[in-house]
């Protein structure tokens, strides 16, 4: 039994060659946006090897910006065995080239964004030409028709962002996925950031009329994908539908039994002391080399690339640090446990 411990995240690149209007990462310093050092790759990717039971390669940026993505994938390949591999893409970069490499690499999951097969719609909230969304659309089927032909295949999972603009459209998405025999098809909720323009787009469903149709909607989804299909992700609560949609798609996860004990632990982060539900679970590392495990920045990061202090050191003291109280910027973080 998998006894690893982290969730550890960090991006290929932190770079985007999209302008979402709802990417709560549009307002990082261009500073910040760079490729991963690619010499760090292997120490990182081996610490990943014995206490990570997942790996996230993309967060905040466009993973197949990294000139280096094949090296990388072969440092990948040769190092990682056991954890949980996903990486995000928006697939305008998917070419066939990108999409060799990932078929034969450890990625166990592909997550794809396609918030709207409406051109219009798409280009509006991405930030991107009818042209690009015409290429992406055009990836998506060349990637699902390429995995389909593999012994080994990683799951392809793709993200809608269900808002006011997107709801009617999620069931011309799910028949297209159907189509497509993707493993799943993951809903988010829209968040606002505390930003006027997207507050408007949210579905409030505080309202009946609006929960009514938003049910309407999932339930027409889960009938044309047979409801396996389907991974209801709702980033501020937990109801009995995320849990049921999640004990469904569990076949996504090999690492079963670290994914729902980690889902178990963000549900009684309140018992275990701890200010939020990512508290000492899940783990960002800059391309900077600075190691994050609070979601506010509430807590000192030193960094890991600087030839003194290490992973194993740094994310115990992190751990230490976050058990011993919060800060003041737990109050104003949307992850905090209410």
């Amino acid at each position: 039994m998998l006894k690893k411990k982290i969730d550890l995240r960090l991006d290929l690149d932190t770079r985007c060659n999209f302008r979402c209007h709802y990417c709560d990462n549009a307002s990082l310093d261009p500073k910040t946006k760079v490729s991963f050092p690619l010499e760090q790759f292997e120490p990182v990717f081996q610490y990943a090897e014995k206490n990570c039971w997942s790996m996230f390669l993309s967060c905040a940026g466009e993973p197949l910006m990294n000139a280096k993505f094949v090296e990388v994938m072969e440092i990948l390949r040769r190092t990682v065995k056991t954890p949980d591999v996903s990486m995000v893409t928006n697939a305008l970069a998917l070419n066939e080239a990108h999409r060799n490499q990932i078929l034969n690499s450890p990625i166990d999951r592909l997550f794809i964004s396609m918030d709207s097969l409406d051109p219009e719609i798409y280009t509006k909230w991405c930030g991107v030409t009818a042209e690009q969304f015409q290429k992406v659309v055009g990836n998506i089927e060349a990637f699902a028709e390429a995995r389909l032909k593999q012994k080994k295949r990683p799951h392809l999972i793709v993200t809608a962002i269900a808002m006011k603009d997107t709801l009617d459209g999620l069931p011309d998405i799910a028949r297209w996925l159907k189509r497509l025999q993707v493993s799943a098809f993951n809903i988010q909720w829209l968040n606002s950031m505390d930003h006027d323009y997207l507050h408007k787009e949210q579905l409030d469903m505080n309202d009946p009329a609006v929960a009514a149709k938003v049910h309407s909607v999932l339930n027409e989804v889960q009938e044309i994908l047979k409801g396996s299909g389907v991974l209801l992700d709702y980033p501020h609560t937990v109801s009995k539908e995320k849990l049921k949609s999640v004990w469904r798609n569990r076949k996504l996860w090999r690492n079963k039994f670290c994914y729902f004990k980690d889902v178990f632990l963000k549900l009684v982060a309140n018992r275990r002391g701890l200010p939020c539900r990512f508290a000492t679970n899940t783990y960002y590392l800059w391309p900077d080399g600075h190691l994050k495990g609070c979601p506010a920045d509430g807590f000192e990061t030193l960094n890991i690339f600087d030839g003194v202090h290490s992973m194993e050191t740094e994310t115990a003291r992190v751990r230490q640090d976050i058990k011993n109280g919060k800060t003041a910027k737990c109050e104003s973080c949307r992850f905090k446990v209410e």
